[in-house]
């Protein structure tokens, strides 16, 4: 099966929220895709996750 992710899912894993979901997909036989949007909105909030503010006062 494949399995197409949004960005939430990605930043609540990196928030270390909410991590079931993506470990089991991660072990599982699925096919797991994202696109480019996924990828930039996902770079934008982990750039605040990682500098300990808001995206938008970095």
């Amino acid at each position: 099966m494949k399995i197409f992710l949004d960005s939430s899912i990605l930043i609540e894993y990196e928030k270390q929220n909410k991590t079931d979901l993506l470990e089991a997909l991660l072990d599982s036989d699925h096919q797991i895709f994202i696109n480019p949007i996924v990828v930039s909105e996902y770079v934008y909030q982990l750039l605040g996750i990682l500098g300990g503010r808001s995206p938008m006062g970095i």
